[in-house]
């Protein structure tokens, strides 16, 4: 059912388009939803969207930093048996954003996202910030891999968990290995 958006704020009709782009891109691949499924889900005019975001893109751009802030706000998990719908969203939003402008995603704040998790992989195995980096890239290809291109890779959907398994067993390996190297003296020693 449409709203009178006549009576309503600028500001609410953008949050609940925003909120509802947000539970649509759960189970709707970017390219696939329309403006028209956004505005009849949102309970407004499809010309609305346009109207407050400049199209589709801008409506993704608007909505890009609250799927990073949710994903942020939940961190790493323990155990990973696949991408949740939630992680499957934010890379399908990012590769259609890049797809659209290459250069979006190096212009925004993205980067929260692999900060956390970064500080998880620092705090949870006791690594250098620098590993942890490193170790949260891995973590990021594969997800990225498993989402977009789980084919490419020849990766089927319970192999997911053991590769996650493989990553966190890294993460102990090397933990141990930081935590057994004797530190050197002033001299190098």
């Amino acid at each position: 059912m449409v709203t009178n958006s006549k009576y309503e704020s600028r500001d609410v009709i953008r949050a609940r388009i925003i909120n509802t782009t947000l539970e649509l891109l759960l189970t709707h691949s970017p390219g696939d939803l329309t403006l028209r499924q956004i505005a009849a889900s949102a309970g407004c005019h499809h010309p609305d969207i346009p109207t407050y975001f400049g199209g589709k893109a801008g409506l993704y751009r608007e909505v890009f930093p609250h799927a990073v802030a949710t994903m942020a706000a939940r961190g790493l998990p323990q155990t990973f048996d696949k991408p949740s719908s939630t992680l499957t969203r934010l890379i399908r939003l990012a590769a259609w954003l890049e797809d659209d402008d290459s250069g979006y995603l190096a212009s925004v704040d993205a980067r929260s996202l692999f900060d956390v998790l970064t500080e998880t992989y620092v705090k949870r195995f006791n690594l250098s910030t620098d590993t942890a980096r490193l170790l949260v890239q891995r973590l990021m290809a594969l997800v990225i891999a498993a989402v977009l291109h789980p084919k490419s890779i020849g990766l089927r959907e319970h192999q997911f968990a053991e590769h996650f398994a493989l990553e966190t067993h890294i993460a102990e390996l090397l933990a141990q290995s930081q935590a057994n190297a004797a530190p050197l003296d002033s001299r190098g020693n």
